[in-house]
C-alpha cells in the first residue's frame, strides 16, 4: 500500500474515532451513570496501552527509548499530566455537565479566549 493510501486510511479512522469520542462520552454519562472521574484515566490508560501495543508491533526495540533521555522522560510526563489529563478532564467533565456539541465548541475557542486575556492584560493588538 502507499504512503497516501495508507494517510488518508489513518486519517479517516483518526477523524472517526475523534468525531464519535464525545458523543460515546455523553451516552455513558447519560445512560451508565459513569462520571469524567472515572472516564478519564480509563481512556487515557487505554489509549497508552494500544500506543505502547502498536509501538511494540512495529519496533519493540525501541520502546523504552524514553527512558534513556531524563530531559524528554519529564517533557513526556508534563505533556501527558497537564497536555492530555487536563484537556481531556476538562472536556468530559463539560460533556457530563452540557453536552458534546457544547464542549467541542469550547475546546476549540479556548485559543480565542487565550489571545482575548493576553491582548487585555497587555493592552496590546495580536501580532500576525
Amino acid at each position: 500500500m502507499n504512503q497516501s493510501k495508507k494517510g488518508f486510511i489513518y486519517t479517516t479512522i483518526g477523524a472517526t474515532l475523534w468525531g464519535i469520542n464525545g458523543a460515546f462520552a455523553e451516552f455513558l454519562f447519560l445512560q451508565k451513570g459513569v462520571t469524567s472521574d472515572w472516564l478519564t484515566p480509563y481512556r487515557l490508560l487505554l489509549a497508552g496501552i494500544f500506543l505502547l501495543v502498536y509501538l511494540y508491533a512495529k519496533d519493540k526495540n525501541k520502546i523504552f527509548d524514553i527512558f534513556r533521555n531524563t530531559k524528554d522522560l519529564i517533557r513526556v510526563f508534563v505533556f501527558g499530566v497537564f497536555g492530555m489529563l487536563g484537556t481531556q478532564y476538562t472536556y468530559f467533565t463539560t460533556i457530563q455537565h452540557s453536552n458534546a456539541g457544547i464542549a467541542t465548541v469550547l475546546q476549540y475557542f479556548g485559543p480565542t479566549l487565550i489571545l482575548l486575556y493576553v491582548c487585555f492584560k497587555e493592552k496590546r493588538k495580536p501580532k500576525p
